[in-house]
């Protein structure tokens, strides 16, 4: 818009049109202020809400939305490399072999009669402690030379 002119010089249409531009101009910068504060808003919101979380870094519950179908914890059956310690060389193993019979006449879990399957062999290792360190202290006689001092 143009420089405006002394408003006593302008006739009635003038005025009328002047009234219209300035009244559209109006409702637009309302628009923009709506926008700016509603912007405002939501950036004051997410102040808030960083500054909560900077207070708790270790929190135990998520306040975020939940995973509609999470996957379960912990290790998969079958996933990754397992094998079961080989046993022993024979000749590891200087004794015979210790008995353990099974002590239940009848299952625990029903009260049936046990039968004999199969014979498993398990080893236990004992570890020796570790040896003390065996210190010996020396008493080193030290000379010099009177001559020439070595």
């Amino acid at each position: 818009m143009s420089a405006p002119a002394p408003l006593a010089s302008l006739n009635r249409e003038e005025l009328l049109a002047l009234m219209a531009e300035l009244q559209r101009q109006n409702a637009a910068l309302q628009r923009q202020v709506a926008a700016l504060v509603a912007s405002n808003e939501a950036l004051r919101a997410e102040i808030e809400q960083l500054k909560r979380g900077g207070k708790r870094p270790a929190a135990p519950f998520s306040k975020g939305t939940r995973e509609p179908e999470p996957k379960r914890p912990g290790r998969k059956p079958g996933s990754g490399t397992f094998c079961y310690r080989a046993a022993p060389p024979p000749e590891a193993i200087p004794e015979p072999p210790v008995d353990v019979n099974v002590s239940c006449d009848a299952c625990p879990a029903c009260g049936g009669e046990l039968v004999e399957e199969r014979v498993d062999f398990a080893y236990r290792t004992e570890l020796p402690t570790l040896p003390r360190p065996q210190v010996t202290r020396y008493r080193v006689w030290v000379c010099r030379c009177i001559v020439c001092g070595t």
